[in-house]
């Protein structure tokens, strides 16, 4: 359960990510946006029993899965 879970958050932040990018949202937006995620999936997280260390690892790796993706969002953007 825990993987599927944590692959869940991690393609949500992947899509919203590529989305801000695509979109060319600003910094600003960024930071409200990496807030409402680590939030939202560490309420999640802990309401599924994951423990501390765990939850931040995945914390992480969904915020560094959607600012990789916001930059691949953004060259598509500077393509076009």
């Amino acid at each position: 359960m825990k993987i599927v879970l944590i692959s869940a958050m991690l393609m949500f932040s992947a899509i919203t990510g590529f989305t801000s990018g695509l979109y060319g949202f600003t910094w600003k937006i960024l930071v409200v946006l990496g807030f409402l995620i680590v939030t939202v999936f560490a309420a999640i997280l802990e309401k599924q029993g994951l423990d501390a260390i765990e939850g931040v690892g995945a914390l992480i790796a969904c915020l560094i899965v959607n600012q990789l993706a916001y930059l691949v969002g953004f060259q598509q953007r500077k393509g076009e």
